[in-house]
């Protein structure tokens, strides 16, 4: 995992499926360490954009873990966890909800609810919810997962970071900007002091500041948020088209729609193709494309905008 975490992308997959290759050889298939190497190559499609092989890789990690191990096992709600958040990523919210709630289920038998672990599955379940728009239950899950850092690690611990600006999202979602801005804005002076400006969780950060500007007649503070987001986004992904598709909105915010319109296209194109159109950041992408003089809506014209853009 050490060329995943340094980001060499390209050299990272190799050595995966060879350490997952010896372990299958030396231990069988049935093995915890089988399921790890599985979990650590999944992890990696995941980031590529591969959602499909990193859900059936998760899905036999769950099954080997809970073979071995019994459901009610802390690896096991990790994996699920997991799973949840692979899940979610390709827009099947229920199951996901379901997915993550099992694994919070588990933390709860085994009396880990006051721990960081759990806070991290009450924050992966805030997002799920926040996508559903029951912004009410996010915005509670969120302040129990950030009472219970606080408690444990701390305000100033990344885990801690990323669950207030996940608060602030809700928050500014659900028409609470003016109590928002002040978390994000406290979010990203922490990213700076911990140098975090690349972890994988800061363009969310950058991304929900900068829509918070276009949103409340700002777009010109909005625009090097936004495009720093982009740039921090992998190529290909969902992630990267919804970053497109904000970044648009703030150049059509600022009147300058020939800019504007190739990044709503392509970003319209790959949240489509990722099933993703009712994610919060790509809500109203068409709207705001139908707005700007002279684009083409029809898909199959945006479609070959998004391949363009990638074939460069």
């Amino acid at each position: 995992m050490l060329r995943y975490a340094q980001r060499d992308y390209a050299g990272a997959e190799t050595p995966m499926r060879e350490a997952l290759a010896i372990r299958t050889r030396l231990h069988g298939e049935q093995n915890t360490l089988v399921a790890e190497a599985l979990n650590n190559l999944a992890v990696y499609e995941r980031s590529q954009g591969r959602y499909a092989e990193a859900e059936d890789r998760l899905r036999r990690v769950v099954a080997i873990n809970i073979a071995l191990l019994g459901e009610a096992h802390a690896d096991v709600a990790t994996q699920l966890n997991n799973l949840a958040r692979v899940v979610q990523d390709q827009g099947r919210l229920a199951e996901a909800d379901e997915l993550m709630r099992r694994a919070l289920a588990i933390g709860t038998q085994l009396h880990t609810e006051e721990t960081p672990e759990f806070a991290v599955g009450l924050q992966n379940l805030g997002g799920i919810l926040r996508e559903q728009r029951r912004y009410p239950e996010a915005i509670a899950v969120l302040r129990r997962a950030l009472g219970i850092n606080r408690a444990t690690i701390g305000d100033e611990h990344p885990a801690q970071v990323f669950v207030l600006a996940a608060l602030a999202t809700a928050l500014a979602e659900s028409g609470g900007a003016a109590e928002a801005e002040p978390l994000f804005e406290r979010s990203l002076a922490l990213i700076d002091r911990l140098k975090l400006q690349d972890h994988p969780r800061t363009p969310d950060v950058l991304a929900g500041l900068g829509l918070l500007f276009v949103e409340t007649g700002r777009a010109s503070r909005a625009e090097p948020l936004l495009r720093r987001a982009l740039e921090l986004r992998r190529p290909g992904t969902w992630q990267a088209g919804a970053a497109r598709i904000a970044l648009g909105r703030c150049l059509a915010a600022l009147g300058r729609g020939d800019e504007a319109r190739p990044l709503l296209e392509q970003g319209i194109a790959a949240v489509r193709e990722a099933r993703r159109e009712d994610h919060p950041s790509a809500r109203g992408a068409s709207q705001a494309l139908a707005r700007v003089p002279g684009a083409d809506r029809r898909p199959a014209a945006i479609t070959r905008a998004a391949r363009s853009e990638e074939n460069r």
